[in-house]
């Protein structure tokens, strides 16, 4: 091979070699690990009891019948809101209302009525824990019960929240209230209480909380029930 041939040989393969150092250049660079960042939300689990050990009731599912009512009795009816160990702080309230299935006359006021509820609450303790507003569940006047601090279960067992444990029929009834039928309602609802209020739960319980386009916000029921 001339001198020309090896050096034509020779400034090719340079060119080559710079043509592959050329390939496999990058800039500087670096990356991380994908990090997950997994959300998991909390919920609000309440369940209402009301239950009787009374001889005179009649325990179904969707409430108690007692039957041959007496002035003087002590009638054994057990209300109380349990918070599950694992859900989120709250506000609690319970909603206690009056409903009558006769006529008007001969039968107690709604006035009395709850003055029965009020008088169980003073006489077990149970009054100053909860405070009250006079609200409107859908058609229905009543008075909400309002736990009066957010219930915040630790995680490790349920919070039990009691309301009364019995109904004592005044003595002061006679003859204009005899062969009358009256129910006393109770329902209970929360809400979360983190980024919320207890003027906003009072509010929803009440059917006045609306949204930014001026629609009601209305309670939603936590799993089965």
């Amino acid at each position: 091979m001339n001198k020309k041939n090896i050096l034509t040989a020779a400034v090719s393969l340079s060119l080559v070699a710079c043509l592959s150092i050329g390939a496999t250049l990058a800039y500087f660079t670096d990356k991380t690990d994908v990090k997950n960042n997994a959300f998991t939300t909390g919920n609000v689990d309440i369940t209402l009891t009301d239950t009787s050990d009374s001889d005179k009731a009649t325990v179904g599912k969707d409430g108690i019948v007692y039957d041959n009512v007496l002035p003087g009795d002590n009638l054994d009816k057990n209300v109380y809101v349990t918070v599950d160990k694992n859900s989120s702080a709250a506000y609690v309230g319970v909603f206690v209302s009056v409903d009558y299935n006769d006529a008007e006359s001969g039968r107690p006021d709604s006035y009395d009525v709850m003055g029965l509820v009020n008088d169980a609450m003073m006489r077990q303790g149970t009054m100053n824990n909860w405070d009250q507003y006079y609200v409107n569940v859908g058609d229905t006047d009543g008075v909400l019960y309002v736990y009066n601090q957010v219930v915040d279960p630790d995680g490790t067992e349920d919070v039990v929240l009691d309301l009364f444990s019995d109904i004592q029929i005044p003595t002061t009834w006679d003859n204009s209230f005899a062969s009358s039928q009256f129910a006393i309602n109770v329902q209970a609802f929360a809400t979360q209480a983190e980024n919320f209020s207890e003027g906003q739960f009072i509010e929803m319980v009440d059917g006045t909380l609306t949204d930014a386009n001026g629609n009601v916000i209305e309670f939603q029921e936590f799993g089965n029930k």
